[in-house]
């Protein structure tokens, strides 16, 4: 009898053992269990930043390929630029050049007249034949000036107007037309001191002048009307290329502020992509170009204003 209590004793005892057993055994799988999640939560966690962190690595990859497209588009620009600058310089000069040819030529020619008239001098021309149809014989060249040729002869001296004068004479020494003559007694006072308004119409002989004074038609008062008339042509012909040269030039200034403008900003946008650049140092030279062709454009205007007040001594007076 106590034997079998005994036996239900230590069955009673092992089943709680294992009963115990049996919880703790559950509660560690449950712990472990538990831990399995927290580390699968930990693992995705880590997948989403990774992924977050590849989206930002590609971003970023991007903006390094737009940055080095930007600088090469700069580079571009630059180089551009540079052959525009190039290009505008070439067609500056070239500009200058052929707006300075036409007063080249026109001195060049009247240099040449001029020669042609030295050379003549003391010429002998044999018999020559008028289109009055008079004949001057053993003819030599005397003087040739704008108005007449002055020609002595077997009969004496004679002067002949661009009318009178045989028509390859009067080509060949590039004598004025009356018409001509008239025109510059009109513009210019017919002699120092003389009022102007006195000039003879085309074909007369010309209008008393006061005593001890030269005729209005007289050789001294048309070369005096002569020298005021091409000074008076000289220098409105060059106020007029002075004018347009300031226009030029004017032009010019403005282009080379735009450009200084243009390179600071280049220079600033590439300071933007912590790049070096020497586009401020092109900027600068740039804007001393400028100043260099304002300075130029003073001293123009200044020189124009003197001009302008020589010639508006030169003009005719009302009389």
């Amino acid at each position: 009898m106590f034997e079998g209590k005994v036996m239900v004793w230590v069955l009673a005892f092992a089943f709680v053992v294992a009963a115990a057993g049996f919880v703790i055994h559950t509660s560690e799988i449950d712990e472990l269990s538990r831990e399995i999640r927290e580390a699968e939560f930990g693992v995705q966690e880590a997948g989403r930043l990774m992924d977050m962190k590849k989206q930002t690595l590609v971003r970023r990859e991007a903006d390094v390929a737009l940055a080095r497209r930007e600088l090469d588009t700069l580079d571009d620009l630059d180089t551009k630029i540079a052959a525009v600058l190039e290009d505008r310089e070439a067609a500056t000069r070239r500009l200058e050049e052929l707006e300075n040819a036409p007063e080249k030529i026109r001195q060049q020619f009247a240099d040449a007249v001029a020669a042609v008239r030295k050379t003549a001098l003391g010429e002998s021309l044999g018999s020559v034949k008028l289109p009055s149809g008079a004949v001057l014989e053993n003819t030599k060249i005397q003087k040739i000036t704008d108005a007449d040729i002055t020609l002595a002869h077997g009969g004496g001296v004679t002067k002949l107007r661009a009318k009178n004068a045989p028509p390859e004479l009067a080509a060949r020494f590039r004598l004025k037309t009356e018409s001509e003559l008239e025109e510059m007694v009109k513009k210019a006072p017919a002699a120092e001191g003389a009022p102007p308004g006195n000039a003879s119409p085309a074909g007369s002989t010309g209008t008393a002048a006061p005593a001890g004074q030269a005729s209005d038609n007289s050789p001294a008062a048309i070369a005096a009307a002569a020298k005021r008339e091409a000074r008076f042509r000289e220098i409105d012909s060059r106020m007029a290329e002075l004018q347009v040269q300031t226009e030029i030039a004017e032009r010019s200034r403005d282009e080379w502020k735009k450009q200084a403008e243009d390179y600071k900003n280049l220079h600033r946008r590439a300071q933007a992509l912590g790049r070096i650049s020497s586009h401020l140092i092109k900027a600068n030279a740039a804007t001393e170009r400028a100043n260099q062709i304002q300075t130029q454009l003073d001293s123009a205007k200044l020189l124009m204003e003197k001009l302008r007040q020589e010639r508006d001594g030169l003009a005719p007076k009302p009389n």
